[in-house]
């Protein structure tokens, strides 16, 4: 009996074979040796636990919204992180305290991040219209692959740049559950319903319709405070619209690719490279993914 064999009959619910394309928004990817639906904190801890101990190969993911599988596939196990604990810890007059597990989505909780889940909003310190997750981040539970301990740390201890975090440089760390420090919970709870709403709206607006994983890129901070938006600087190299395969710069918003008919992670990462080079050549800007490529690598 091999490792992944072992694996499957200590946890009999692992599915084999399976297409990466049910697991992003790209429906883009080739099949996966396995794929486990981690329910529970508990259940992430063990089965990364016993697949690290046993040398097997895995990639975590969330909703997979920001994620970009390749067509070789995975010859490991993806592990769908589907933790949906929602505890209020402490509750006062002017401020809450709210646990949630990491695969908790946004939505109904902060007016921003609708698609993303918790443990890939603090990863990349998720924001939209001037807010970010960190704005609301009390503490973050998470667990040491490498010490196999479970730790907590306060906000100010994670680094929190944009869209990024102390996360993206320690992958041997797993988000488990985060802390949200919520104003008035009772009172704002109507408001920030309302806020979901206008900002669903607003999304729908500015967002291309279509399979992809959102803004590809991340927009590009000067050191003197000039922000270079992504989407525009590809415009600019007239790249709207632009085709490679099945995949296309949306021509409604330069930053957004899109699976417009049958990609494959080629065309896609094909396209990305180009809008990279011709911004470098016009702008002398670097510009960097915020999509997770995954797949064909594992983060552990």
């Amino acid at each position: 009996m091999d490792k992944f064999d072992e694996l499957k009959n200590k946890f009999p619910e692992i599915k084999v074979n399976v297409s990466l394309k049910n697991y992003c928004n790209y429906k883009i990817g080739g099949v996966a040796k396995g794929v486990y639906e981690a329910n529970s904190a508990e259940d992430l801890v063990e089965i990364v636990r016993f697949s690290k101990r046993e040398g097997i190969s895995f990639y975590l993911i969330g909703k997979g919204t920001n994620v970009l599988f390749l067509d070789e596939g995975f010859d490991g196990l993806i592990i769908v992180n589907k933790t949906n604990e929602i505890v209020i810890m402490e509750k006062g007059d002017k401020n809450s305290i709210i646990r949630v597990d990491s695969g908790v989505t946004i939505a109904g909780l902060i007016s921003f991040g609708l698609k993303n889940n918790i443990g890939g909003a603090v990863y990349g310190n998720a924001g939209s219209f001037g807010m970010e997750i960190k704005d609301v981040l009390f503490k973050v539970e998470f667990y040491d692959l490498d010490l196999d301990i479970i730790v907590e740390k306060d906000r100010d201890e994670l680094y929190f740049g944009y869209r990024d975090s102390i996360f993206k440089k320690k992958n041997n760390w797993i988000i488990l559950k985060a802390y949200l420090k919520c104003e008035n919970l009772d009172s704002n709870l109507e408001e920030y319903q309302k806020n979901l709403k206008e900002i669903a709206v607003k999304r729908t607006g500015k967002q291309p319709f279509g399979a992809s994983c959102g803004s590809f890129f991340k927009n590009v901070y000067l050191e003197d405070g000039t922000v270079l938006y992504a989407g525009k600087m590809i415009e600019e190299c007239g790249l709207k619209g632009e085709k490679i395969g099945g995949a296309q710069i949306s021509p409604q918003h330069g930053n957004f690719i899109l699976n417009k008919d049958n990609a494959s992670s080629e065309d896609v990462l094909k396209l990305a490279s180009l809008a990279k080079e011709k911004v470098r050549e016009r702008f002398s800007v670097e510009l960097q993914e915020e999509v997770r490529v995954g797949g064909g690598i594992t983060d552990y």
